[in-house]
C-alpha cells in the first residue's frame, strides 16, 4: 500500500469536508444544525474549504492519499488566523458562536494552528496521523513558528496521538453542556525550538 501526501486541491473540498467534520466531535453539526434547510452539514463545511481565504481551507490542509483516495488530513493555519469570521456570524446564531467563544482566546504568540487532524478508521494503523502531523511540524518550523496549538478533547484519540507526540496541556476550556459536545476541551501545544 503507498500513502501519498500532498497539499489539498480545489477538487478534494467534499472528501476534506468529510473529515473536517469527523475532526470537529459534534462542535459542526452543533453549528451548523439546521442552518440552511435541505443542506447537508457536509455540504456546508465543503463550501468553506473552497473558500482559499478561509481557515478551513483545502491550501491550508494536507491530505493523505491511498490509491487517490483521502483517507486524512492536517488542516492548520497561523493561530492569529483562529477566530470567529464575520461570514459565521452571518448565518450561524449568536447563541451558538457565544457557547464556544472561550475555544479563540489564549492561543501562544507565533504559533501554528492545527484545527484539524483526522485519518479514516480502515487505515489508522499506518501512522497517516502521525506523518501527517510531521508535514505540519515541518511546515511550522520552516515558516518560523516557536510552537504549535491545537483544541482537542480528552476524550478525542487525537489527544492521546498529540501527548505521545510531545504535545502538553497549555490550558482547559470548559464549554457549558450541550449533548452535541464535549464539556472540557484542552488547548494543547508543542515547542518547536
Amino acid at each position: 500500500m503507498t500513502i501519498s501526501y500532498r497539499m489539498g486541491e480545489p477538487d478534494d473540498a467534499y472528501s476534506i469536508a468529510e473529515l473536517l467534520h469527523v475532526a470537529s466531535c459534534g462542535l459542526s453539526d452543533f453549528l451548523l444544525n439546521n442552518i440552511l434547510p435541505n443542506c447537508d452539514i457536509i455540504d456546508l463545511i465543503a463550501l468553506g474549504v473552497t473558500d482559499k481565504t478561509a481557515s478551513i481551507s483545502f491550501s491550508k490542509t494536507v491530505v493523505a492519499e491511498i490509491d487517490k483516495k483521502i483517507v486524512g488530513i492536517a488542516n492548520f493555519y497561523p493561530s492569529v488566523e483562529h477566530k470567529i469570521a464575520d461570514i459565521m456570524r452571518t448565518f450561524i446564531p449568536e447563541e451558538r458562536i457565544n457557547h464556544i467563544a472561550d475555544l479563540f482566546c489564549d492561543l501562544l504568540p507565533n504559533s501554528m494552528y492545527i484545527h484539524a487532524l483526522a485519518v479514516k478508521p480502515e487505515v489508522m494503523k499506518h501512522n497517516i496521523g502521525y506523518r501527517l502531523l510531521c508535514k505540519v511540524q515541518a511546515f511550522s518550523k520552516l515558516e518560523g513558528f516557536d510552537t504549535i496549538n491545537a483544541h482537542v478533547s480528552r476524550q478525542n484519540k487525537v489527544f492521546t496521538s498529540l501527548t505521545h507526540a510531545g504535545f502538553s496541556v497549555h490550558k482547559k476550556i470548559y464549554l457549558a453542556p450541550h449533548l452535541l459536545l464535549p464539556t472540557e476541551m484542552m488547548l494543547l501545544f508543542q515547542s518547536l525550538k
